[in-house]
């Protein structure tokens, strides 16, 4: 494991990340501290550092497909299948930021339905934000008969695209074949999709899930996750 990783710089000459920490009274008045991990490529207050995409591709007669990105990250040491995601560059409205990450990573060109409020990510730990991107592809326009993706020199991105109405099923069936991890936002949206479909009348989630996945469920609130999927749906 990680054999071919070396750590060998200090904080301060990060040029993506910032370290700090923060003191602070608790509830019961003890001064403590937290250790927080900026970006440091954060550039308008008003909107998130990264937008993810999440994208429903369609062809007349064919079910609709999401694509999927499966791509090796260092900080797990292990290949990952992710949305399609990336950071919001200077001057860029988060719309923006997607049509054009969805197009790198993806070669595809799409549409943004809906664009989610400033949402976080990990925030016992870092500050970083994203967008959540609702985007809709048309297969059958010319600009996506042959989707060719444009990465950067740091990108080695691999597409693949799942079943929308099987995607948990799909995404585990990788994760196994591939021995990979699978990021927790994907993996959130995928089994609130199952949820909506196993239950469509109610929030409730009463279908045949194995302990673990309902304490998860319960966790990460997926009720408001089953409301978005079937928004989608729809």
């Amino acid at each position: 494991k990680k054999k071919n990783q070396k750590t060998n710089k200090m904080a301060d000459e990060f040029r993506w990340l910032r370290l700090r920490k923060v003191q602070y009274l608790d509830t019961k008045g003890v001064q403590r501290e937290w250790e927080i991990c900026d970006r440091a490529t954060k550039i308008q207050e008003d909107v998130a550092d990264a937008v993810s995409i999440f994208a429903t591709m369609h062809e007349k007669g064919e079910p609709p497909k999401v694509p999927i990105v499966y791509q090796f990250r260092h900080a797990v040491d292990s290949f990952v299948l992710e949305l399609p995601a990336g950071l919001v560059d200077k001057g860029e409205s988060p719309v923006e930021t997607a049509l054009r990450e969805l197009k790198e990573e993806t070669g595809y060109t799409g549409r943004v339905l809906e664009i989610s409020p400033m949402l976080t990510m990990d925030a016992g730990l870092s500050s970083v934000t994203t967008h959540l991107a609702i985007c809709e592809v048309d297969l059958s326009l010319p600009a996506n008969r042959h989707p060719a993706p444009a990465l950067e020199d740091t990108e080695n991105i691999t597409v693949i695209s799942v079943d929308y109405h099987a995607m948990l099923d799909e995404l585990l069936d990788i994760q196994r074949e591939k021995n990979c991890m699978i990021d927790a936002q994907l993996y959130h949206f995928a089994l609130a999709l199952k949820a909506s479909r196993a239950n469509p009348h109610t929030h409730a989630i009463s279908y045949e899930l194995s302990n673990a996945r309902m304490i998860i469920a319960a966790v990460l609130g997926i009720t408001a996750a089953v409301l978005l999927a079937r928004k989608v749906a729809r």
